[in-house]
């Protein structure tokens, strides 16, 4: 299974790709399913709990840039 982001509309999709003529991307292969609200509590889960002893986290990925998650205590 592979995950990935739709350029156009941002949607993060799941589903089995496969490689292009030019090997360097993929292509969806089938049925692919829209998992964005999933994806991005898994991601806010995780940056949350990295987050925990220090209050802050962030990562980078070549050619997108930074983020940063900043866990703050709630509000009661």
């Amino acid at each position: 299974m592979n995950i990935g982001t739709s350029g156009l509309t941002g949607t993060i999709f799941a589903g089995k790709s496969k490689p292009t003529g030019d090997g360097r991307t993929q292509q969806w292969a089938g049925e692919k399913e829209d998992v964005t609200d999933e994806a991005v509590r898994a991601v806010f889960e995780h940056m949350y709990i990295k987050a925990e002893e220090t209050g802050y986290y962030e990562v980078s990925f070549d050619g997108f840039g930074t983020m940063a998650f900043k866990r703050t205590k709630e509000k009661q």
